[in-house]
């Protein structure tokens, strides 16, 4: 029979071991005394009786140490549930803070934004332009709406499952570059226009 070492749960399994074990000695033992019944020694018999009780006796403790320790093995059990919880949590609350700094960062950057969009809607009034020789370009090739729009469409997907930054940037890319070929274009046309002849006073 082995001493008890370790945690709790090794304490009960150790127990019921022997448990198992002292009941297979006892149950052999007793079938040994029915046996010797019939015209087995007098003798003998008591000193199966005596060893029955031995063992009886042990029984009664192990089945005491189970019933003694389980409770013990809950109450263990429970309070280390409650310390991983406390551990987790304690993990979440760094991990939560990491998702709020980088909220803090994407207000901040599209409050930047802001400004580049007042900047983007004054430059589109195009003031300065030669309007008494050139004509103006098409509204349709400096649509700030337009523009603002295909870059509101490209972040709007952010967060699916699906999502890819790097569409982001070739969608944004793209957008860009449209609007730069508009400006060309728009230049393009006035060199290409006829020059008006001027009219002569009567």
């Amino acid at each position: 029979m082995k001493l008890f070492k370790g945690g709790t749960a090794d304490k009960i399994a150790q127990a019921e071991q022997d448990l198992i074990a002292v009941e297979s000695i006892v149950a052999e033992l007793q079938r040994q005394r029915e046996t010797m019944l019939l015209d087995g020694d007098i003798a003998e018999i008591e000193k199966l009786d005596r060893q029955i009780s031995d063992y009886s006796r042990q029984l009664s403790v192990f089945r005491d140490r189970i019933a003694w320790l389980t409770p013990h093995l809950a109450q263990e059990q429970a309070d280390q549930r409650k310390a991983d919880r406390e551990k987790a949590i304690a993990a979440a609350e760094k991990i939560l803070p990491q998702r709020a700094a980088a909220v803090s960062a994407i207000a901040d950057w599209t409050k930047q934004g802001v400004p580049l969009i007042e900047k983007l809607q004054a430059a589109s009034k195009l003031k300065g332009w030669p309007r008494s020789d050139l004509p103006m370009p098409y509204a349709s090739d400096i649509d700030d709406g337009r523009f603002l729009r295909v870059i509101a469409r490209a972040l709007s997907g952010i967060g699916d499952a699906d999502w890819n930054p790097a569409h982001v940037a070739t969608i944004i890319d793209d957008a860009v570059a449209i609007q730069i070929e508009n400006h060309r274009s728009a230049i393009d046309e006035l060199k290409l226009a006829p020059l008006e002849p001027e009219e002569v006073a009567a």
